[in-house]
């Protein structure tokens, strides 16, 4: 009735490929399971003797117009239980709670519509009522993405008959903040010597915080003058470069194992935080990574290669970070045309 089968065209792995007939709807389905063998089997069998359960019962299964929007949405994050990490399966908690807050849990899931859609925008929007301040635009959007996911998914299996339209929020452009000379100056005489030295690492080679933070030994070529970056958004292989300055940098931790700063996440947020009280600047340590990607177009390098360096996902990302510094000297770049 239910098998498992390993995949081995997933890039993550250990990953099992179940096909199973539904309990409720008795359509095929099929998911991929990132777990290990045994617990793999486990969820086969689980899912096997509930299907054998409704069939023997099947006047216990709950008619889809009688579904609530809680019980639709615990349906839901147990299905996504092993194919998404934890980390994600919290974030859909955390957006369809507010979901369950504007609509009601009890209310039906089947008839959601498009009116249903413009309360939850409007509850999001709202001041909450355990806070002074309502959820900002791009935390709207991430509610409203999370619902969408549930929507489409409750649609594959039959459980609502269409998905309401469902359109993200004008986001507004916030200016990109990065630090001047004066600025770096001021953080570095503000911090210790160990944590100044973090800092200059970040500048000199655009790297994301914790891609600094959590890089071991093993991954740090000083030949090559590179840093292996272990996870990374894309497939392929990416690395962080060291210029002479960022390799000397290194260099003065080799003593440190297995990885050269000890510090985690929220002891950097934390001192970062408090550098930049003393240094009397509004700041934060993603800037750092901005500063490098500023420094360099002010230096001229083209924006094809910042982007490159900088690992963004396109040349558009880094552009409209950097469009302000770019040259704009077009009258002499007219010159170079000749018939």
């Amino acid at each position: 009735m239910a098998t498992i089968k390993l995949y081995k065209k997933s890039k993550r792995q250990p990953c099992y490929r179940l096909s199973y007939r539904d309990p409720q709807t008795s359509w095929w389905r099929q998911k991929l399971l990132h777990c290990s063998r045994d617990e793999a089997e486990q969820i086969r069998k689980r899912i096997e003797a509930e299907f054998t359960w409704y069939d023997a019962n099947p006047h216990l299964i709950k008619e889809v117009h009688t579904l609530s929007l809680s019980e639709a949405i615990e349906q839901f994050v147990e299905a996504k239980q092993h194919e998404v990490s934890p980390s994600t399966i919290e974030r859909y908690r955390f957006g369809l709670n507010y979901v369950k807050d504007a609509l009601g849990s009890k209310s039906s899931f089947a008839g959601i519509k498009k009116s249903d859609v413009d309360k939850v925008i409007s509850s999001c929007s709202e001041t909450l009522s355990d806070s002074t301040k309502s959820l900002s635009v791009s935390s709207i959007n991430t509610v409203l993405r999370h619902f969408k996911i549930l929507l489409n998914w409750a649609y594959d299996r039959g459980l609502i008959e269409h998905v309401p339209p469902i359109k993200q929020l004008k986001l507004q452009k916030k200016p990109i903040r990065w630090l001047t000379k004066d600025d770096v100056n001021k953080v570095l005489d503000n911090c210790s010597e160990a944590f100044g030295d973090l800092v200059k690492l970040y500048i000199l080679t655009g790297a994301r915080r914790n891609e600094i933070l959590y890089c071991e030994w093993k991954q740090i070529d000083l030949k090559s003058n590179r840093i292996l970056l272990p996870r990374v958004k894309s497939k392929q292989k990416e690395y962080l470069y060291l210029n002479k300055q960022a390799k000397s940098i290194i260099l003065k931790y080799r003593g440190s194992t297995p990885r050269p700063f000890q510090w985690t996440k929220d002891q950097v947020r934390h001192e970062y935080a408090r550098t930049c009280t003393k240094a009397e600047i509004t700041s934060t340590i993603h800037d750092l990574r901005r500063t490098c990607g500023a420094r360099l177009v002010e230096k001229g390098v083209d924006i094809f290669r910042v982007s490159k360096f900088l690992r963004h996902s396109s040349v558009k990302v880094t552009q409209d970070h950097y469009v302000d510094l770019l040259p704009s000297d077009y009258p002499l770049v007219a010159e170079n045309i000749e018939i």
